[in-house]
């Protein structure tokens, strides 16, 4: 089931209009993350799918994108995350589209809570209708069927066939030129 469809970053002159705005109501400041995460985009719309994943290197963007739809669908987490005083600033020029079915729970799981919460609906052999947005570098979860990834490290950021990922190519190369080693291990 799909409950968000849609999720729109504000175009770059909007940005930093609002940063500028922000940082005149502050006299002191060293970080205005999230701004300049995504320096240099037009709006972005990005298309949700039942199953989303954000692909990209460190700093892409891909865990303030769960940020900021955490801020801004009101999802409840149990992870500390990153933010600045003008974290809110940001958020504010954000766009849920939402498909208008509403989740009867709704969190942000961090990385150190995937596995735990994943352990805890199985061992409770609940029936689980969801959607399931995530950022990874993980060519497990990249692989998942049905999967529509996003590669943040190309804009404007596009869907991506996870088999031409260049991380998922070099794995795919290391592992064909170990293959001798890998098989003798057996």
């Amino acid at each position: 089931m799909q409950y968000v469809s849609e999720l729109v970053l504000p175009p770059r002159g909007a940005a930093e209009g609002a940063l500028a705005e922000a940082k005149n109501n502050r006299t002191c400041y060293q970080n205005v993350y999230p701004f300049g995460v995504f320096d240099g985009w037009e709006e972005e719309r990005l298309p949700l799918a039942p199953l989303t994943v954000f692909y990209g290197g460190n700093g892409s963007g891909k865990t303030t994108l769960l940020n900021l739809l955490g801020e801004k669908l009101g999802l409840e987490r149990r992870s500390l995350y990153n933010r600045s005083h003008f974290f809110d600033d940001y958020a504010a020029l954000c766009q849920c589209r939402l498909t208008g079915k509403r989740w009867k729970v709704g969190q942000v799981l961090a990385s150190d809570d995937v596995f735990d919460d994943l352990l805890d609906q199985r061992s409770l052999n609940q029936d689980i209708d969801l959607e399931v947005i995530l950022s990874t570098h993980s060519p497990f979860l990249l692989a998942m069927p049905g999967a529509v990834v996003y590669d943040l490290d190309q804009r404007p950021i596009q869907a991506a066939v996870w088999t031409a990922l260049p991380a998922v190519r070099a794995y795919y190369e290391f592992f064909k030129e170990h293959g001798e080693e890998l098989d003798s291990a057996e």
